[in-house]
């Protein structure tokens, strides 16, 4: 599984901008349509499709891409 792409696609359609216009510095910060509803409907989103649960303390600090990823990988990889 390719967990970057999977991570971007997920952004992308939660967001409703493209894949493409996303990198791992993508965050809260700098993408305008992130805001805190469509944060929780993100987490909500790959919680979902990934099969995985974060924790109340992750789901604050998940303000990337990268580390997105990151919590993707060290769950699916737990």
């Amino acid at each position: 599984m390719d967990i970057e792409k999977s991570v971007k696609n997920c952004v992308a359609r939660i967001l409703e901008i493209p894949a493409s216009s996303l990198s791992l510095e993508s965050s809260v910060d700098n993408v305008k349509s992130w805001d805190s509803l469509n944060h929780m409907k993100l987490i909500l989103s790959l919680e979902g499709e990934l099969g995985i649960t974060f924790s109340d303390d992750e789901v604050v600090e998940l303000t990337s891409i990268e580390s997105l990823i990151a919590a993707v990988d060290d769950h699916l990889n737990d």
